[in-house]
């Protein structure tokens, strides 16, 4: 599921599925973009892949 926001995907996970605790995951693709992904700690739960473009969010566009 693609994600509009970082901000819509905590939100969702706090307030529908009681989650708050977080798993990030930063990495540098080969092209020098700083990409993300957020998981619920140790639970099933919704993955959210961003990248980092400034000191903006936008969705991975590596991801479908």
């Amino acid at each position: 599921m693609g994600w509009p926001t970082l901000e819509t995907y905590l939100r969702n996970s706090v307030e529908h599925a009681r989650i708050i605790d977080f798993r990030l995951r930063a990495a540098i693709a080969p092209d020098g973009r700083v990409i993300f992904y957020v998981h619920p700690d140790g639970l099933d739960g919704e993955t959210a892949d961003f990248e980092v473009v400034g000191n903006q969010l936008e969705h991975n566009r590596d991801i479908e």
